[in-house]
């Protein structure tokens, strides 16, 4: 995942349930430890599609590490997934934040993380 211009983008697979059920409703959440975000989600086509060349390269570079492991450009059906964020909520530092991205605001409260790994 990659986040830029108050959107994530994820390289995926067209055809799996996920792509599948975001035809029907483009409204997602995701979620990461301490982290949940929520947004429209919309499929920006194949990475070699040519309109995703700069993004492609971004992508390529941001996860050098495992792109060309993980990410089968030679298939018809991956593609990338942008989900603009409306909002998001982050606990970190004994603070907890809220993003609000169609107004861009965020706030910041005391919070207390007591949860045990």
């Amino acid at each position: 995942m990659r986040i830029k211009d108050k959107a994530f983008f994820i390289t995926t697979y067209a055809l799996s349930n996920k792509m599948q059920e975001i035809c029907t409703n483009s409204s997602v959440a995701i979620a990461h430890n301490l982290f949940v975000a929520h947004g429209e989600a919309e499929n920006m086509g194949h990475p070699l599609d040519i309109k995703n060349k700069a993004l492609r390269e971004e992508l390529r570079r941001v996860f050098c590490v495992f792109y060309d492991k993980h990410v089968d450009e030679n298939d018809s059906n991956t593609c990338i997934l942008k989900i603009n964020l409306t909002d998001a909520i982050v606990f970190a530092d004994d603070f907890k934040y809220y993003v609000d991205f169609k107004i861009e605001t965020a706030t910041k409260e005391n919070f207390i993380v007591d949860i045990v790994y």
